[in-house]
């Protein structure tokens, strides 16, 4: 599963999420911290866990 708050920098990512949604979960959450921590949790019981954010994010 892939977690995250979506942003104009990955609009392409986000539409493949939507178009792949049965094989391709995606949920969005706020604040981004919980997005990394359910990554983390996800490394921690053996699955994949991503986290996703735009440039806003990365520019703080």
């Amino acid at each position: 599963m892939a977690t995250g708050l979506p942003d104009y920098g990955i609009n392409g990512l986000m539409h493949a999420f939507r178009t792949r949604q049965h094989r391709l979960p995606f949920l969005q959450v706020r604040p981004e911290k919980s997005a990394a921590f359910m990554a983390a949790y996800d490394k921690w019981i053996g699955q994949l866990g991503v986290r996703l954010t735009g440039p806003a994010e990365r520019s703080c």
